[in-house]
């Protein structure tokens, strides 16, 4: 009995301190009464020392202040939209460029041509248009997925997956890891789907009930059964283990760039995802903007978020966004210099987000990673074929859709 009420006495704690916490982050994100005083939401952590440096420029510069607040990208959507019910959202958000799709519900400000850059590059400027309307400032590109390497392993980086499974023999037998990456995420899967020919959303439509979906599934679980990669492969794999030099290769974002220069020096390489069959890989790509929730700029605050806005998109802070850490500016300017002025892994960085798709911004996308994931689990467990797999997908992306949007 004294055993059952000291794990309730932990409990009730545990709950009250995630409550104090829930309801500190929202104090901390909502309520800024200063008409000086700008919160600003972001989810790469990897970019907290650029930003906070920055920053500090900024505000001694224009005179205003930045509170900016970490969210987790898994918890961002959700904490905004319940923030748009309760009245309680931040003045700005750095996030993708799918969440221009979110603006009826989360109430994004519509940008005027005047505060956009004359300088971007069209893509990534096209990126923050939904139905016709900028809904964000574009800040920084890229996003996407590559293939990083050791030299110390590996000479000629494997061009396709049966030439890396060849190389994986040899490399374990010198007690190497061949390769690792977030295997059972979407952002991952799906862009073996897309190298295959499909796509998650066509005319703003799930697409997911396809035969490149069920080939897609196929490969993939046939890496993981040949050995390749392990199904439990995840954050440690793609990242932490590669930087200690226990793989030979990792697939990872652009975001982990500047991390992999410091841990393994000249040792890193890059090349392009390895080919399936004859088709390049084709992993996703994203634009990275500031949004304005809740109206902001044009409220009393719309001055400071304009200013941030053009600093933002500013030749000053566009060349120390890759300088610094790695990240693609969306200057034409500057990232005409990051061309001009690649090494061998800028290059091939370069040629795999010439190879990508842009990732869709239509709000059915949000749906679409969930029902994407539930096939996949559904798939990967046995309980159905690759064919039954996908309708699945398909039918709880629409039906989740459709559910959300029937109770807006």
């Amino acid at each position: 009995m004294v055993i059952k009420k000291f794990f309730c006495k932990i409990i009730f704690y545990q709950i009250l301190l995630l409550c104090s916490l829930a309801a500190h982050a929202t104090v901390k994100i909502a309520t800024q009464d200063d008409p000086d005083r700008i919160s600003l939401l972001y989810y790469q952590e990897n970019a907290e020392p650029l930003l906070k440096e920055a920053l500090v420029f900024f505000e001694q510069q224009s005179g205003y202040k930045i509170n900016l607040v970490f969210v987790n990208i898994n918890d961002l959507k959700q904490m905004l939209i319940e923030g748009a019910v309760n009245n309680l959202l931040p003045d700005a958000i750095l996030v993708p460029s799918d969440f221009a799709a979110l603006a009826p519900t989360i109430k994004l400000s519509k940008l005027p041509v005047s505060l956009l850059s004359q300088d971007l590059v069209p893509k990534a400027l096209n990126s923050m248009n939904y139905k016709g309307d900028y809904y964000g400032a574009p800040v920084m590109s890229g996003n996407h997925l590559m293939l990083f390497y050791n030299k110390k392993y590996v000479q000629h980086p494997a061009k396709n997956w049966q030439e890396l499974k060849a190389q994986a023999i040899e490399l374990r037998a010198k007690g190497i890891e061949p390769i690792g990456w977030n295997y059972s995420e979407m952002y991952w899967f799906t862009s073996f789907a897309i190298t295959l020919g499909g796509s998650p959303l066509t005319d703003g439509k799930a697409s997911l009930n396809s035969q490149a979906y069920a080939d897609a599934l196929i490969f993939y679980k046939e890496l993981a059964d040949s050995g390749l990669i392990k199904r439990t492969c995840g954050y440690d794999c793609a990242q932490k283990d590669f930087q200690e030099q226990l793989f030979a290769y990792a697939i990872n974002g652009e975001w982990a760039l500047s991390d992999f220069e410091r841990y393994l020096g000249d040792n890193l390489g890059i090349s392009v995802i390895p080919a399936i069959g004859d088709k390049p890989f084709r992993p996703l790509f994203s634009t990275i903007g500031l949004m304005f929730p809740g109206n902001s700029l044009q409220g009393k605050k719309a001055k400071p978020l304009a200013a941030l806005a053009v600093f933002f998109q500013s030749r000053h802070f566009q060349d120390i966004l890759f300088d610094k850490q790695r990240f693609l500016p969306v200057n034409q300017r500057s990232f005409n210099q990051v061309e001009a002025t690649a090494n061998n892994n800028i290059k091939m960085l370069l040629k795999q987000l010439a190879q990508s798709m842009p990732m869709p911004s239509d709000p059915i996308m949000a749906n679409a990673w969930i029902g994407m994931k539930k096939g996949f689990e559904r798939y990967m467990g046995g309980l159905s074929s690759a064919k039954e797999a996908v309708e699945y997908m398909q039918k709880y992306t629409e039906q989740d859709y459709h559910r959300l949007h029937h109770r807006q």
